[in-house]
């Protein structure tokens, strides 16, 4: 006889704590939906502006310092000051909720503390709050199902490594070395034969044959999704940024009929005019954010990387060798490859 498994909780480490389920046992969870909806993730100008003129602190009257409100009682208390902290001594009401995400705060565990049910009432109204705003809805963490956990349970060795992956782990793995970035290298060769090995090659072909190499990446990945009115059109995150349509317009000197024929490009020459103080043809602006220069001749040479960090904060990478530097040495220089970024960005 087949033995059928009973669906069980799939997050037990999200229950909470004992004084969190007295009080749920006792008055539902109907002030904490409340608070939510009022206070944390408003859904209309009203209640945005309730939020704004309440969501002070109660004894300072400040509105900084992790607010929290009461909820078992109407009282709002910063957490900074341990105003909030006095109010729960004072009055033995024992969990509060902080007004920027909505999470529980038990003293007498002194600790956060997280259920299920509370954390599904959160991103429910998330969700809301986005929408009336026309936004997308708001990143929401993995949470496994019930049939993901007995694979997890069941597959504990193993591990799927993905660049995401290794980036994030390098990225917070507190280490001050220089990254060296041979994965990528080893990458690009593999997929562009040509220019694999140790022999000089350009600075803006290699990163031509990246971009392509990243293209079919995330084209494979996407499924190759193309909009059929543009199927040279690719919807990827490389072309979106890279890739611009360089329109051709040809008009029939007898019927005044005009075809047009719109071809992707990677790069374009553009005419450079005379003079920093030029007026702009376009309502598009492009900040300066590094310069690549090439320091030797055609057979052979060196590259040298000025990157800036935040508004004016200038770097030179010299291989390993990463020192200060500022705007009018970036200035002085010949300038190889030149990489900026759009000021704002369009979304279709």
């Amino acid at each position: 006889m087949a033995v059928v498994p009973v669906k069980k909780d799939c997050h037990p480490q999200y229950r909470g704590c004992c004084h969190l389920a007295e009080l749920k046992e006792k008055d539902g969870v109907d002030s904490y939906e409340t608070i939510i909806s009022s206070l944390v993730s408003c859904t209309s100008e009203e209640m945005r502006k309730v939020k704004a003129l309440t969501s002070i602190c109660s004894i300072c009257s400040s509105y900084s310092g992790r607010i929290h409100a009461c909820l078992q009682c109407i009282f709002f208390g910063c957490y900074r000051k341990k105003h909030i902290h006095s109010h729960f001594q004072g009055s033995g009401h024992y969990l509060g909720v902080e007004l920027l995400y909505g999470n529980v705060f038990c003293f007498h565990c002194d600790n956060y503390v997280y259920d299920k049910q509370l954390m599904d009432i959160t991103r429910k109204h998330a969700r809301n709050a986005s929408k009336s705003l026309g936004m997308r809805d708001p990143f929401e963490s993995w949470q496994p199902d019930y049939e993901e956990m007995i694979l997890l349970k069941s597959n504990r060795k193993r591990l799927r490594i993905t660049p995401n992956s290794t980036i994030g782990s390098v990225f917070y793995s507190g280490k001050r070395q220089p990254l060296i970035l041979h994965r990528l290298l080893h990458l690009i060769w593999m997929h562009a034969h040509h220019l694999a090995g140790f022999e000089q090659h350009d600075a803006h072909e290699f990163f031509i044959s990246t971009l392509d190499v990243l293209h079919r990446h995330f084209f494979r990945d996407s499924g190759g999704s193309t909009d059929p009115s543009n199927p040279h059109h690719c919807n990827c995150i490389i072309d979106r940024i890279f890739t611009g349509g360089l329109q051709s317009d040809v008009v029939c000197l007898k019927c005044h009929g005009v075809s047009t024929t719109i071809d992707p490009f990677w790069d374009i020459s553009l005419d450079l005019y005379d003079g920093s103080d030029a007026p702009p043809t376009t309502l598009l602006e492009y900040y300066l954010f590094a310069v690549v220069n090439h320091i030797g001749g055609i057979r052979g040479g060196h590259y040298v990387v000025y990157i800036r960090q935040h508004q004016d904060q200038w770097f030179k990478c010299n291989d390993e060798l990463i020192t200060c530097a500022n705007i009018s040495q970036v200035l002085n220089t010949e300038g190889y490859l030149l990489f900026y970024h759009k000021r704002i960005l369009e979304y279709e």
